[in-house]
């Protein structure tokens, strides 16, 4: 995705000179769905939220928390463990978005979020077999409900879902080793 939207702004002749923050800045609007309610599929709600930005980052360091959406009105944030809630609606100064759009594909900000020899041990939502890299594993949670985090074994080729950022424990040394990454590490680098 984030590969079509550069080629399609260099094709178009509409960056001259490219930089992260011009980029992030028509980036974060295509992520963010203006006048659009994601409804239904609520964890929870907060009041007095100054903007959708720090409702996405509420949403990133909240357990099974996938989306949000807020309102203009009332500055009410609420937090959503369904990707594009139950059912989407057009709804004026309303504003929803998921937080997997935030992740930009940027190899070395995967790799910093990467817990090398480390498992988020339980708070499972599943277990896929046959993935065949971390980065597979990851994009499997980037479009699964409450999928926060993710632990894979290569040896084994296994990919287990978390609704817990961090599962219900941390296990440093794991054998055989596993690696985890979680959404929030990746999302909030671009919130």
């Amino acid at each position: 995705m984030i590969k079509t939207l550069l080629t399609a702004f260099f094709l178009l002749g509409t960056v001259q000179a490219f930089s992260f923050s011009s980029f992030y800045n028509v980036f974060s609007e295509f992520c963010i769905e203006h006048d659009y309610n994601f409804s239904g599929g609520d964890l929870f709600s907060l009041d007095n939220v100054k903007d959708i930005n720090v409702c996405l980052k509420e949403c990133g360091v909240t357990d099974s928390c996938t989306s949000v959406t807020y309102s203009t009105v009332d500055k009410k944030c609420q937090l959503k463990y369904k990707l594009w809630g139950e059912k989407g609606e057009n709804k004026t100064g309303v504003h929803s978005a998921n937080l997997s759009c935030f992740v930009l594909e940027n190899p070395e900000l995967f790799d910093s979020c990467v817990r090398t020899d480390c498992n988020f041990s339980g708070a499972d939502i599943m277990l896929i077999e046959d993935v065949y890299s971390l980065e597979e594993c990851f994009d499997l949670c980037r479009y699964t409900d409450k999928c926060v985090s993710v632990t894979y074994q290569e040896s084994t080729y296994k990919c287990w879902l978390k609704h817990k950022i961090h599962g219900e424990v941390v296990e440093l040394g794991h054998k055989p080793p596993v690696d985890s990454v979680s959404l929030a590490c990746l999302a909030l680098f671009n919130i």
